[in-house]
């Protein structure tokens, strides 16, 4: 499993709880940082979690092809990669997320964009045009992005339209 944009390593922590093994990806040192201080983190062997200070856009992930069996992207592509690197960026991203999922793996993503603002209904066809020819989608359920309410911004803390969506890797 990949922690696309791990973060401070709540889901990555999560995820080794469970017994999956773990493959930890984040911009910011500092936060890679403070997941490889978690005591389950330290405790995990070399075999079950990897970390891996990485710009998701302008680098190769190192990442073997074909390893992993999920991606799992949460406010990754939709809240920062489009809003800062455009589709563009956004292609390059799902291009490595293909390149190192299994035949039939999944992309599992929390997707929204603030920045235009869209419907739930035109997020699932922007997000299904944005992932055609890599992945299809299996699962588009419309929900509430929760991350807004951590943005220091007021006028950015109601809640917006975002989708939950798995994708499978064709």
């Amino acid at each position: 499993m990949v922690d696309a944009g791990c973060g401070e390593g709540r889901d990555t922590i999560f995820l080794l709880e469970k017994g999956f093994r773990v493959f930890a990806l984040d911009a910011s040192p500092r936060n890679i940082s403070i997941v490889l201080q978690n005591p389950v983190v330290a405790k995990a062997p070399p075999e079950m979690f990897r970390s891996y200070v990485v710009d998701l856009v302008a680098e190769k992930v190192p990442i073997k092809d074909a390893t992993a069996d999920a991606v799992l992207d949460v406010w990754v592509l939709g809240s920062v990669i489009l809003r800062h690197d455009g589709r563009s960026g956004a292609k390059q991203y799902l291009g490595e997320a293909h390149r190192i999922l299994k035949p039939g793996g999944l992309f599992v993503s929390e997707f929204e964009t603030i920045k235009p603002r869209r419907s739930s209904d035109k997020l699932k066809v922007y997000f299904a045009n944005l992932v055609k020819g890599r992945f299809s989608v299996v699962v588009s359920e419309a929900i509430r992005a929760d991350y807004p309410l951590y943005q220091e911004i007021p006028s950015q803390r109601k809640l917006w339209p975002a989708l939950f969506v798995v994708a499978c890797r064709e």
